[in-house]
């Protein structure tokens, strides 16, 4: 489920084309979504019915890359704890492969953003797309966030182009299931800054 009241940027881009145009993309419920699986005109590997919402599907946490740490191996119940001041990039379980028709935007689900979670990623995924998503998270707060193997992170919502577009997507993230090797080398360098707090015109690192 994707926060109430907090537009995703799928749903701006199709607020700015609505106001532009006087038309836009429509934006596939459960009814449709599950129609279109059904089909073959999307795939969601694995697939769970029971993850359809009216205007979404729930994607599982799949693999973790913690920043200074490296890989998380899960395990059967296992958990992953986003540290204070920390950052992780995690992929979706689910590996998509949408058609030259349907491009898709996601968020993260609303309880996580509710206990302070950031998610960063791309302002939406094209169509023609296939691979898994991936999303970049960071606890700004003092509480650490646990993670459970499993649990549902983010909200994909799939929207139906007016037209199919003549290539779909082929740029250098198509086909991926993995975490780059430069996105590796990257994170395993990644520092964040310590935390601090503003008194006065005082910053003081805590």
């Amino acid at each position: 489920m994707i926060q109430p009241g907090v537009p995703t940027r799928g749903a701006a881009c199709y607020l700015s084309l609505k106001a532009r145009t006087g038309a836009g993309m429509a934006i596939l419920g459960r009814k449709e979504i599950s129609d279109k699986v059904a089909e073959g005109k999307i795939t969601i590997e694995p697939f769970d019915e029971n993850k359809i919402e009216p205007a979404s599907y729930d994607c599982r946490i799949g693999d973790v890359l913690a920043a200074g740490i490296g890989r998380h191996k899960w395990e059967e119940g296992d958990e992953f704890v986003l540290e204070s001041n920390s950052w992780a990039s995690a992929s979706s379980e689910e590996v998509f492969d949408l058609p030259n028709d349907i491009c898709a935007s996601y968020g993260i689900r609303s309880g996580l953003a509710r206990r302070g979670v950031i998610a960063f990623g791309g302002p939406q995924i094209d169509p023609g797309y296939k691979g898994k998503i991936f999303v970049s998270l960071y606890n700004p707060t003092l509480e650490p966030i646990v993670l459970k193997h499993g649990q549902v992170i983010m909200s994909v919502i799939f929207y139906q182009l007016m037209s199919a577009d003549e290539h779909g997507y082929s740029g250098p993230h198509q086909g991926q299931k993995d975490f780059p090797s430069q996105d590796v080398e990257f994170m395993m360098r990644m520092r964040s800054l310590p935390p601090f707090k503003i008194s006065g015109s005082d910053l003081t690192f805590v």
